[in-house]
């Protein structure tokens, strides 16, 4: 259940028109079932950082 607070907090600044930036770090599609994969499409570190640096632009 905690997964969906970022979504719900997002919403309910919308919703109150609340002006702020916001940028999602999820999976690009469906997750592969080879273990080795997964790393190129689940949230990691490094694009967590990217997403941060390109809302502080």
């Amino acid at each position: 259940m905690i997964r969906f607070v970022a979504g719900e907090i997002t919403a309910r600044l919308l919703e109150h028109e609340i002006d702020f930036k916001f940028r999602r770090v999820c999976t690009d599609g469906i997750i592969p079932y080879y273990l080795n994969m997964e790393d190129e499409v689940l949230p990691n570190v490094e694009r967590i950082i990217d997403a941060i640096n390109e809302l502080s632009d």
